[in-house]
Parts: C-alpha cells; sequence; structure tokens
C-alpha cells in the first residue's frame, strides 16, 4: 500500500525590513545615550560645551577656555600666557613653560563661576601652526 504524506515547504525565514529596522534604531539609541554620558562628564574638555551635556558652570568654563585661546593669539607668546589669564576669575596655581614642548604652556588654574562654585583645569595651550588648547577637568 502506498502512503501519501503531506509535505510543507517552509521558507528560509529572514530578517524582515521592520524589525531590522527596530534593531538598528534601537542599537543606535544605546550607543548614542552612552556617547552622551561620556561627554557630559567633561563636555569643556570634548570641546562640547552646550544643552544637553553642558551645564551653565560648564558654559562658564567653556566662555574662560575661549579666552584664553584669544589672549594667547594676542600675546603670540605661550610664556606669556599665565600672568595674562590670572584676573578676578581665574587663579594660575601652577605654570610651566615648555611643558610638553618649546613651545607650549602647561598650566593648572581655577576658575570662579559665576554662581559661587570653583572648578580646576589643567590647561596646555600649544603654538604650533597656529593655537592650540586642550584641557582636563581635575579635582581642586
Amino acid at each position: 500500500m502506498q502512503s501519501w504524506r503531506l509535505v510543507i515547504r517552509r521558507p528560509v525565514r529572514r530578517i524582515g525590513r521592520t524589525r531590522l529596522r527596530w534593531l538598528l534604531g534601537t542599537l543606535t539609541a544605546v550607543v548614542l545615550a552612552f556617547a552622551g554620558l561620556i561627554v557630559s562628564t567633561d563636555p569643556v574638555g570634548y570641546g562640547l560645551p552646550f544643552w544637553p551635556f553642558a551645564t551653565n558652570a560648564d558654559h562658564a568654563e567653556g566662555r574662560a577656555m575661549d579666552s584664553f585661546l584669544a589672549t594667547a593669539r594676542a600675546q603670540r607668546d605661550v610664556a606669556r600666557l599665565p600672568q595674562a589669564v590670572a584676573g578676578e576669575a581665574v587663579e594660575v596655581l601652577a605654570a610651566t613653560p615648555g611643558g610638553v614642548r618649546d613651545d607650549s604652556v602647561w598650566m593648572r588654574v581655577r576658575l570662579h563661576l559665576p554662581d559661587g562654585g570653583v572648578r580646576c583645569r589643567e590647561v596646555i595651550v600649544f603654538n604650533q601652526v597656529g593655537f592650540e588648547l586642550t584641557s582636563r577637568r581635575v579635582d581642586c
């Protein structure tokens, strides 16, 4: 006796476009959220002192770093920069001309913020093909 079997061929299941879009969208959101958390730790140091990463204190720090760079460009000599930036809202705690290279200056500064807070930064100003400034937040 002959036996008949019912055979149903199922197509190979592929990830649909909708599911793939959701997967990529979720992955992108997670990566952007993680990058936002990292940048919000020191937005001035990463060069992003604007909302949503920066607070009012970060904006004040960013303005101070911009003024340091403008002063360095006006002075044209990084060795005189610590005396030029020291003022009412900025204390230069330590300065080393030629700290990294001959055409640079390393400074540790204390910034008095408009809201009454105090923050400290290590700042390096290079004079290569124009002036460059890098900084990082440190404990006072």
